[in-house]
């Protein structure tokens, strides 16, 4: 228990002498009894004097403290020293620290004159704070969860009066609108905005004020900075005053659902396309979940399934559905083995990608392609392929004439080919011996005629049956070619010196009209793989067209090795030449180009094409480059495979 200084002793507990007026004065009893906790400490900041609320207070600072005269007070020393520096009163609030908690104190303290000697002295009142500090907590704690709740269940919080101004408005409002809380401060809720929906609420009618009830989740559009307006959902419960009960307005919280609407508005504006797409499309379409129940479909496969114009409601049972369609004789399939149709319709129905064909009642074919969903369903594509269909039987009826018509083709050309192998041969026969006994007669072989007109006469059948035979022997080889009974006998042969024997062969006939034969091969140019008759019999036909179109000049054999083209053997003349629309011609089966020079000497027109045959048969090609009154220049290419290196 703290020492009590009686009023009738000193600071040192001495006994003082009684005065007059001392019976009167009896406020340190009272302060010791029922005042604040009261103390005086000497400069040293020790208790000359503490009541029994000290002490208490002191204890529950600090269980070491008993707030006894000489203990050390509780009071900071800087604040001691400003005290005893004529600074006061002053006060201080402090926080003691305790293992129960913490316990908040405010304190004043004077400075009390000395007397007798024995120096200054202060005084204190100390007051404990605790519950205070404590309620302030609690209601920033309270305030502050208010807040987080406020933010988690709302983007901002409001409250209005009775004539429904805005009073408050939490300040998340500005992240929102993007203007300050203040803004809205004062003005009408039915002015700074539309209840979206609900046309009495634009007219002050709703939230009623004389209803006072809740409301929540109402539609409320406001504008923001930029003019563009957000969608809130509002909700508010009436505030009453507690004591008198009159209604002083409404507090509640808006939530901003813009981003949410947009979303829907963006999702329905997507499904509307989807179904304009589906319902556009010239099939018919059905999608459906995993559980067979139909979720959307377009016209073309109500039509198709339901020829009656029925519409197929969404939820509707795809199996059932198929079911009553076979029933009604919709599939041509189904006739006679229903439970089997749609029993591998079913089978069908769960492949992951699927197409089937089958034909309907009516005639029409579908071609149905069916494929999974990721979440089970199926998205079904039925096409009308009826045209298709008739396509195709009309291609394979036109490849069967075709291919009837092209093996006639083929037969005919066999029998011409044939006809002119066997007529050439029967024609060979007799005309050697005519040839034969021709020579006979000419060389006067058995004894001279008598008359030189019968001389004549031989040489002239002499020099005919060679004519005609080697028209006959042309016939017969490009009847083999054409027939591909010719076969290469290909061997390593010189060019040159074949280009020799050909320019031997044609020299007398060359020497009669006074044409030139001239031959340019170079020394060095190497051995080529090929048939040495046929090579042969292509250079001289087209030597000896060269002879007979041309009347003053010469016809000049020329060979070389070219990059790209490979062997290149050019027959040059100069003769009366070709006009480059009637090459084609020239190439044609028995053509012949119609010129004067041309029908002085017979012939059947198979020179050329025959020559192109062969060189052909040998991987290469035969090609004209003429010019009218200049000459002709009758190209042989053959593949650079046919060249033997040295």
């Amino acid at each position: 228990m703290a020492q009590q200084i009686s009023p009738r002793s000193d600071l040192a507990g001495q006994p003082l002498p009684p005065r007059p007026d001392d019976a009167p004065r009896r406020w340190p009893d009272a302060l010791a009894d029922q005042g604040p906790a009261s103390i005086i400490i000497d400069v040293a900041g020790k208790l000359l004097f503490a009541n029994a609320a000290y002490q208490a207070l002191a204890q529950s600072i600090d269980s070491n403290l008993g707030g006894e005269v000489g203990e050390a007070a509780i009071i900071p020393h800087k604040l001691l020293l400003r005290v005893l520096n004529g600074e006061g009163p002053l006060e201080h609030r402090q926080l003691h620290k305790n293992s129960h908690g913490i316990v908040a104190t405010r304190s004043r303290y004077w400075l009390l004159p000395g007397e007798n000697g024995h120096g200054q002295e202060i005084a204190g009142n100390i007051f404990d704070e605790s519950r205070e500090v404590d309620a302030l907590r609690i209601g920033r704690q309270a305030r502050a969860r208010f807040d987080d709740i406020a933010r988690l269940t709302s983007d901002w919080v409001w409250e209005v009066n009775e004539l429904f101004a805005f009073t408050f408005v939490s300040s998340r409002v500005a992240d929102v609108l993007g203007a300050p809380a203040q803004a809205l401060l004062g003005k009408n809720l039915f002015e700074s905005g539309q209840f979206d929906g609900f046309e009495e609420a634009n007219r002050g009618d709703h939230p009623k004020p004389d209803s006072r009830i809740p409301f929540g989740d109402i539609a409320y559009r406001m504008k923001v900075v930029d003019g563009k307006s957000r969608l809130f959902e509002l909700s508010g419960i009436p505030i009453f005053d507690d004591r008198s009960g009159r209604f002083m307005g409404y507090r509640g919280t808006a939530r901003d659902i813009t981003p949410r609407i947009e979303a829907e508005d963006r999702a329905t504006q997507a499904q509307l396309h989807l179904v304009n797409a589906v319902e556009s499309m010239p099939q018919g379409f059905v999608l459906r979940d995993s559980q067979d129940k139909i979720l959307l479909c377009n016209s073309h496969f109500e039509e198709i399934i339901s020829p009656n114009g029925d519409m197929i409601p969404p939820g509707t049972n795809y199996c059932a559905l198929i079911r009553d369609a076979a029933e009604q004789g919709i599939f041509d399939d189904a006739h006679g083995q229903l439970d089997g149709f749609i029993a591998e319709r079913l089978v069908h129905d769960k492949l992951a990608a699927q197409e089937t064909e089958f034909q309907l009642a009516d005639g029409r074919w579908m071609q149905l392609i069916s494929e999974m969903t990721e979440d089970g369903g199926v998205i079904e594509t039925w096409i009308d392929i009826t045209r298709m269909k008739e396509r195709e039987s009309e291609l394979l009826e036109a490849e069967s004439i075709a291919r009837h018509g092209r093996e006639q083709a083929e037969y005919a050309s066999r029998t011409k080919s044939e006809f002119l192998a066997n007529i050439s041969h029967e024609l060979r026969t007799p005309l050697n011996a005519i040839i034969g006994f021709s020579e006979i007669i000419r060389d006067e072989v058995l004894g001279p005629l008598g008359n030189e007109q019968y001389n004549s006469y031989a040489v002239d059948i002499h020099d005919s049956g060679i004519h005609l035979l080697g028209l006959i022997n042309d016939i017969l080889d490009y009847s083999k070619a054409e027939a591909g009974k010719i076969k290469l006998n290909s061997q390593p042969i010189g060019l040159a010196a074949l280009i020799e024997a050909c320019l031997r062969l044609l020299a007398p006939r060359a020497n009669e009209t006074g044409i030139a034969l001239e031959a340019k091969v170079p020394e060095d140019f190497p051995k080529i793989s090929a048939d040495p008759i046929r090579l042969k019999q292509i250079i001289l036909n087209l030597m000896s067209n060269g002879v007979k179109f041309t009347e003053v000049g010469s016809v000049t054999v020329e060979a070389e090795i070219d990059p790209q083209e490979g062997i290149v053997i050019c027959v040059r003349d100069t003769g009366i030449g070709i006009a480059e629309d009637d090459i084609d011609e020239a190439f044609s089966l028995f053509g012949q180009v119609d010129s004067a020079l041309s029908r002085k000497f017979e012939g059947t027109g198979l020179g050329l094409p025959l020559s192109l045959s062969l060189a052909q048969l040998h991987g290469g090609d035969l090609k004209l480059e003429s010019e009218p009154g200049v000459g002709t220049r009758a190209i042989i290419t053959l593949p650079a495979e046919r060249i033997i290196e040295a």
